[in-house]
């Protein structure tokens, strides 16, 4: 099952697609729900949205940055509040596709201006785990554009708002350039200046896995980036080890210096 997520702000708005068939060519009549952190419980609710034969369409009114959306059959939702996300999260697996993965488009835009998209999904496993999230920053942003921010969502399947951390670090001078704080089941806007993008700087997240994606604003144009594991771009079997290790050298520099 796969969850999917929008993001505003005062300038950026966003919408989603999310196809009523699967990579299979199958068809189901299914529902919009969204979920969001109340009172350490889920709160579950039908979403009332424009739709037509094969697509939902979430339009940015109904998005807010503490809830996320999936799919399921009326009669699955059975109460308003649920105790953990894993009391639903297995209602179906429609969305469970392969060799590739189910995916809604998400589009931010700005008004009055440009606009991208991204093929957007947020897998239930990712929801189960913690973990650390390591990102290069220099080939995602753009240090000429008037703004760079990361959008970072994170889907836990406890329901709270708890608060971690994300580091940028130079990982050639061994040192901690920024820490932002960042909540759990939030699209969190983290604002990157100038100064953080370095081709030696990486984004790290403590104990909290999410997915990062990249946004430059120049002149109301917008650039919309998203990376791969780190492992994806190391073409060998020692792929794993190898970016095991950078990541205790990075833990060894925030225990050092934070």
């Amino acid at each position: 099952m796969n969850f999917f997520f929008g993001f505003e702000n005062k300038i950026l708005k966003s919408e989603l697609t999310i196809p009523k068939f699967n990579n299979n060519s199958d068809y189901n009549d299914y529902s919009i729900f969204s979920a969001k952190p109340k009172n350490n419980q889920w709160l579950v609710e039908k979403i009332e949205c424009k739709e037509d034969n094969h697509f939902f369409f979430i339009e940015n009114q109904l998005i807010k940055n503490d809830l996320f959306f999936f799919l399921a059959h009326k009669n699955q939702i059975k109460n308003e509040y649920y105790s953990n996300i894993k009391d639903f999260f297995n209602i179906n697996n429609f969305t469970d596709t392969k060799p590739s993965a189910f995916r809604a488009n998400f589009k931010i835009y700005i008004k009055d201006g440009g606009f991208s998209s991204y093929q957007s999904e947020y897998p239930h496993t990712m929801t189960l785990k913690n973990g650390n999230i390591l990102s290069p920053i220099h080939s995602l942003l753009d240090e000429d554009s008037d703004e760079n921010l990361i959008l970072f969502r994170n889907i836990h399947h406890e329901p709270n708002n708890k608060e971690s951390k994300i580091f940028f670090i130079d990982i050639k001078l061994k040192e901690i350039l920024a820490v932002k704080k960042i909540k759990n089941n939030f699209s969190n806007q983290i604002e990157v200046n100038k100064g953080l993008i370095g081709k030696n700087v990486y984004l790290f997240s403590e104990q909290v896995l999410g997915i990062p994606l990249y946004i430059s604003i120049k002149n109301k144009h917008i650039s919309f980036e998203h990376t791969h594991p780190p492992h994806h771009y190391i073409l060998s079997e020692n792929q794993f080890s190898v970016i095991g290790k950078l990541k205790k050298e990075i833990k060894e520099i925030i225990n050092e210096n934070y």
